[in-house]
């Protein structure tokens, strides 16, 4: 079972990871070698451009680490909100899909999409839940990677990908999504007071605000599979003081660009060490620097 982490506290590193850093080769080797041993990486050296996941239970306060975190140019692709444009317009293909799967009583006076009524629909009936699941999820993410390659393109360091069934797909793809994130925050809020909170903020009786809790993944859980724990069992101000002492102990990353950079210099030493030693190590020196470039 993989430690549980509190605020600013990483996983412990394999003792393999410890005497590579040691050496001065934890850059290098650390990364792989924590993969091999099926461990979570140290999240310690700056990657190419860093994709950290944010997950949190419902009332949790997810939304306003979220907001801080763009103040702090750190810019968050919300599935959420792009799941509420897609399914929004009617006319739209996702829209067309949950029409024809749910009917026109899904659609509001507006001519928009009534999420609350197709809520109430899936809301406890699992088939039609997967119904609603598969006329969205691919397009949701479609449109989550375009997001987050214009933004890479656009220069950022640091991406946060706000994604609800995050915790979810940590299950059932751990490996994938370890490939792809530098790591995964969750925020989480004690059991009383995420109740008081979504019963005040849903104007929710105590009885149902319990079973959309209960419908989800608790946040203990949420909170072993996170790299990062940012605890919300205060203010507001609390909070952001938080995710600001987070992101000071985080690696700035790398931009595209200076990847790309990084990579033609690789690019130009295997050239001339082909020219010089032959091939074989012009190709060894050209993997060995595109490594490194990606990881250092």
């Amino acid at each position: 079972k993989r430690p549980v982490t509190h605020l600013l506290h990483h996983p412990r590193a394999s003792l393999a990871c410890a005497r590579a850093r040691e050496r001065g080769f934890a850059r290098v080797l650390c990364a792989p070698v924590c993969e091999l041993a099926g461990r979570r990486r140290p999240q310690t050296a700056p990657t190419m451009v860093r994709l950290l996941g944010l997950m949190g239970p419902i009332a949790s306060g997810k939304s306003a680490v979220a907001a801080r975190l763009r103040s702090t140019d750190c810019p968050v692709v919300d599935a959420d909100q792009i799941s509420h444009e897609l399914q929004s317009d009617p006319r739209g293909s996702v829209g067309r899909r949950l029409v024809a799967e749910f009917g026109s009583e899904i659609v509001g006076a507006d001519g928009m999409i009534d999420r609350a009524r197709l809520g109430e629909i899936v809301f406890g009936d699992p088939s039609k839940l997967r119904a609603l699941n598969k006329a969205t999820h691919s397009p949701i993410l479609q449109e989550i990677m375009r997001q987050t390659v214009v933004l890479m393109l656009k220069g950022h360091r640091q991406i946060a990908l706000d994604i609800p069934l995050l915790a979810k797909f940590l299950v059932t793809s751990p490996s994938l999504l370890r490939l792809v994130l530098s790591g995964v925050v969750a925020v989480v809020v004690p059991p009383d007071v995420q109740l008081a909170r979504l019963m005040s903020r849903n104007k929710l009786p105590e009885e149902e605000a319990k079973r959309r809790i209960e419908t989800q993944m608790s946040g203990e859980k949420q909170r072993e599979l996170a790299d990062w724990v940012i605890e919300n069992d205060g203010t507001l101000e609390d909070l952001e003081g938080r995710v600001a002492a987070f992101l000071r102990k985080q690696p700035h990353g790398r931009t595209m660009w200076e990847v790309v950079v990084l990579f033609f210099l690789a690019l130009g030493g295997a050239v001339a060490t082909a020219m010089v030693a032959g091939p074989l190590a012009g190709t060894g020196v050209l993997v060995g620097g595109s490594f490194i470039a990606a990881k250092l």
